[in-house]
């Protein structure tokens, strides 16, 4: 609907895709909308966060969906 959001499900989003080593783009065209992509590697192109080198300040995100 046209409810105004708060922007917390953008930056969740952001989130875990640098968590999981991709990126998000967003445009924006006033009157037509927005839209929004998510790169994500190839799932064998990234190893699992509990391996050795994992980034321990990445944000915690289990449970925030």
């Amino acid at each position: 609907g046209g409810e105004p959001g708060t922007g917390l499900g953008l930056a969740l989003v952001r989130a875990f895709a640098e968590l999981h080593g991709g990126r998000m783009e967003v445009t924006s065209t006033l009157g037509q909308g927005t839209e929004v992509r998510v790169h994500l590697p190839h799932a064998g192109a990234v190893r699992p966060a509990n391996e050795a080198g994992a980034d321990p300040s990445a944000p915690d995100l289990a449970g925030a969906a």
